[in-house]
């Protein structure tokens, strides 16, 4: 069975490279809503990170099979999740910050990927998870990927609190158009 793991790392790394960079180069503007990242959201993205990519030792019982189609399935999530990141990262420009807040001249993003989902990069990062637990196939990884869930909606619902303050009626009508993680679905 050829082992993907490896494979995946390198994607995961060379994405979090791109990010890293792009939020360096990111031009700073005021501040016009401070950001919402709480330490809850931060802690449970690190604990699912830990049980995902690091193997502890603990719940490494594998609830998914180790063939070569579950190996193509899942190696293919990772990739359609990572680009689907990217691509919501283009269509932001200099909006996208590493914390979600207004700043000067902050614009309602309704093109690229934000036509189909209100959070595309969230969506992406949970289907990228989501292959990489399968890939790994163990309970702990899946435990993790439940935590990095839990936070994706405590700041998607922080989020989208923020841009309703900002926006009013047409980030409202925006939410009831467009679903905020999985289209057509929630």
């Amino acid at each position: 069975m050829v082992d993907l793991s490896r494979d995946v790392g390198w994607l995961w790394f060379g994405v979090g490279v791109i990010f890293t960079f792009e939020a360096l180069s990111t031009r700073q503007r005021t501040l016009l809503a401070k950001p919402v990242a709480s330490y809850r959201e931060r802690a449970l993205l690190l604990i699912g990170a830990i049980a995902i990519f690091f193997r502890t030792g603990i719940g490494e019982v594998r609830l998914f099979p180790d063939s070569a189609l579950m190996n193509v399935v899942a190696f293919s999530a990772v990739v359609a999740g990572l680009s689907l990141m990217l691509w919501a990262r283009l269509v932001l420009r200099e909006q996208w910050h590493g914390q979600a807040a207004i700043r000067a001249g902050h614009e309602l993003i309704r093109e690229g990927p934000y036509r189909f989902v209100r959070h595309p990069i969230y969506s992406g990062l949970a289907l990228a998870l989501a292959g990489t637990v399968a890939l790994r196939g163990d309970a702990a990884a899946c435990a993790g990927l439940a935590a990095v869930l839990i936070a994706i909606r405590l700041k998607i619902a922080a989020e989208d609190r923020l841009l309703t303050a900002h926006f009013g009626e047409r980030f409202a009508s925006y939410r009831r158009a467009v679903k905020a993680f999985v289209p057509y679905v929630g």
